[in-house]
Formats: C-alpha cells, structure tokens, sequence
C-alpha cells in the first residue's frame, strides 16, 4: 500500500494512459476466476479442502483489488468530504 500511496502523492503522470487497461485487466481476471471456481465444468481441484482454500482466498482478494481499483476516486471524495 506505502508504495501505490507514494507513487501517487509525488505525482507521476507519465502512467496515466495505464489505469484503464489495467482496471479492465483486473476485473476480467477477476471475473476469469469467478467463472473457473463457480461455472466451469471442469473441477478446480480434486481435493475439497484445496477448493475450500481457493475460494477462500478468491473471496478475500476481491475486496482488496476492489479497493486498490476505486481509491484514486473515493479518496479525494472521502478527504473533501471529512476534512
């Protein structure tokens, strides 16, 4: 988080043309898991407790790449409105 944190507060626009492409990589990857964990035909794992484990993990992840999606609009309005 220090180094997403730093890199935006000391201005680097040189990587602005990436944040669409990369938010558009991140959720299909995301939805790409979704669809291999709950949709697809083809069993993840053999073992219940490794797919339990995938899961789990696919679950914890999405809120984290949600939030790393959506700071560089919600912190601005979150500061404006709170400060």
């Amino acid at each position: 988080m220090f180094g997403i944190s730093a890199a935006g507060l000391i201005g680097v626009p040189a990587f602005d043309w990436l944040q669409i492409p990369m938010i558009i990589l991140s959720v299909g990857l995301m939805a790409r898991g979704f669809w291999r964990l709950y949709l697809s035909p083809r069993p993840v794992c053999v073992s219940v407790l490794s797919r339990r484990a995938l899961v789990w993990l696919y679950w914890l992840s999405v809120p984290l790449v949600l939030a790393l999606l959506t700071y560089p609009w919600v912190l601005p309005w979150f500061l404006g409105n709170y400060e």
